[in-house]
């Protein structure tokens, strides 16, 4: 199973939202408030080549939010995040600054109407730069920390999410794991003792049987290592697991009924319906008494699933059964990650029945 890739992620928008509206607006908007009073500073957008100075100004934070607060977050130093952030301020905010006005400053000649402010600005940033743990220009450098701080704290927070969400998928794919290697050898064996018992009373059926359990292994082997498979191959492989089914409990009476509009386009995890069958079949009252039931019913309407899993239950009062073991812990599980919200299954037991009902929308 993969996980779903996305072209740009939320960390990626929110960062690059902040530098269009906080960097590219804001900032611009209170640089080009400092400009001298000329003709080009009353239109509404005076003095474009500014976004690009509130750029540069900024440059300097993207280490700072990329590297070195998540390392610090990630070993839980904070507070040598918070001494590095008060060394970080006072140095290279100021070095930055002196190299970016200077730089406009230089390319602009003493008769452009923009060279009065870029050296108000690179005087001003010599006079801070005296001053070790003052000088600064708080106006501009609180907000600058808060908006790319929040930008490191948001990467931080969505990427602990993503590892979290990446490791429980990895703890289900190995449950999934388990149950198929659970399945397989039981599955094979039972099977094969009645394709067995079939071969020596010399039925003309144990050649389809043969051809049944051939066709279900390879979709448990290859098919199971898939994120999605179509529908209709997994309704295939349960009609194929009820018929031979049936023929190890002959007596009993299994029954699979489709009411489905149009499955082609539908896909769903590989083995999803499986568990609630499983489970019927294992805790089912027809292991001890003849004519017991098992009962499918699958529906299709407008992009709505639902299935429903019935067995008879013989109880004996000598013994506790248990409902369930790794297959349907696993189901929930691979519910609550492809279908987190569309999703809802109910389990019913009773003296003489136990009832899965299963439905998926919006599929």
């Amino acid at each position: 199973m993969k996980l779903k890739s996305y072209n740009m992620d939320f960390p990626q928008v929110f960062e690059l939202g902040v530098w269009l509206i906080y960097v590219c607006l804001y900032k611009y908007s209170y640089y080009s408030g400092l400009t001298p009073t000329i003709p080009q500073a009353d239109r509404l957008w005076p003095f474009p080549e500014l976004i690009l100075y509130a750029i540069f100004l900024s440059v300097y934070f993207i280490p700072f939010y990329r590297i070195i607060i998540p390392r610090f977050l990630a070993t839980n130093k904070h507070l040598g995040l918070l001494l590095v952030t008060i060394v970080y301020v006072a140095f290279i905010s100021k070095i930055s600054n002196l190299a970016v006005n200077y730089l406009f400053m230089s390319v602009r000649g003493e008769s452009d109407e923009l060279y009065r402010f870029y050296y108000y600005q690179w005087q001003s940033s010599l006079n801070q730069a005296k001053y070790i743990f003052a000088g600064w220009n708080l106006d501009v450098l609180v907000t600058d920390l808060i908006a790319f701080s929040s930008i490191a704290f948001v990467r931080f927070a969505f990427e602990n999410e993503r590892r979290r969400y990446n490791l429980e998928k990895e703890n289900l794919q190995l449950q999934f794991d388990v149950l198929k290697t659970q399945l397989q050898p039981h599955f094979l064996f039972n099977t094969l003792n009645s394709i067995y018992s079939l071969s020596l009373k010399g039925a003309a059926e144990t050649p389809r049987f043969i051809m049944l359990l051939s066709d279900m292994m390879r979709h448990i082997l290859y098919n199971s290592s898939k994120e999605l498979v179509p529908l209709k191959d997994e309704i295939v492989f349960l009609q194929n697991y009820m018929e031979m089914e049936q023929k190890r409990y002959p007596q009993s009476t299994f029954t699979f009924q489709l009411a489905v509009e149009d499955s082609t386009h539908l896909s769903i995890p590989p083995l999803l319906l499986l568990p609630l069958i499983e489970n019927s079949f294992k805790h089912g009252s027809h292991r001890l008494v003849d004519q017991a039931y098992v009962n499918m019913v699958l529906k299709i309407e407008k992009g709505n699933l639902c299935f429903s899993v019935e067995n008879s239950v013989y109880k004996n009062p000598m013994t506790k059964q248990e409902v369930g073991g790794i297959g349907l812990p696993n189901i929930r599980k691979r519910l609550q990650l492809y279908y987190p919200h569309t999703h809802q299954m109910l389990l019913k037991e009773n003296e003489d029945r136990f009832l899965a009902e299963l439905t998926l929308t919006n599929l």
